[in-house]
């Protein structure tokens, strides 16, 4: 008998210690993706805690992705009667933008920080040729420039150093 009580003392004890873990979880941000190949899900506000790696994929937990990075932008759709330059990158001061469309035509300017806050919008017609950013007002560092036509079917993206 003594055993048995000591037995149920012992469990009893041992399974009021325990804890129990769930994948629920209070975040700020994230989401969900799958398809047919992979599911992947992920949060904003984790910390670092794993990085995996193979031959052509790194994963790693939480928000610190030590080798994201953004080494191209693609245009979305071409139209062949508008050329666009933008020079310099890395910008000093000013980011000359040059242009031309066989037809005239608007050209949207947006300049987004890396946190997409748009802070700079601006409307030039191809009949101009050209444009100035003054970057002297922003702070130091990397920002996206999208340029699109009224009509949507030019679409360009850059992406901009910022340096004194």
């Amino acid at each position: 008998m003594r055993k048995i009580l000591l037995f149920l003392c012992i469990i009893t004890t041992y399974s009021s210690m325990c804890q129990t873990i769930s994948s629920d979880g209070i975040f700020p941000a994230g989401g969900y993706f799958s398809n047919g190949f992979a599911q992947i899900s992920w949060t904003v506000g984790d910390a670092q805690t794993a990085t995996i790696k193979s031959s052509d994929l790194i994963l790693t937990q939480g928000f610190l992705q030590s080798n994201l990075t953004i080494t191209g932008l693609n245009e979305f759709s071409k139209n062949e009667n508008i050329e666009v330059s933008v020079f310099p990158n890395p910008v000093k001061d000013i980011l000359n933008l040059e242009f031309s469309s066989k037809e005239e035509t608007n050209l949207y300017f947006n300049l987004y920080t890396l946190d997409g806050k748009k802070i700079y919008e601006e409307k030039y017609n191809t009949s101009n040729h050209s444009a100035e950013i003054y970057f002297t007002t922003f702070q130091r560092g990397y920002y996206i420039l999208k340029i699109f036509s009224e009509d949507l079917s030019f679409l360009k993206t850059y992406k901009i150093l910022f340096q004194d």
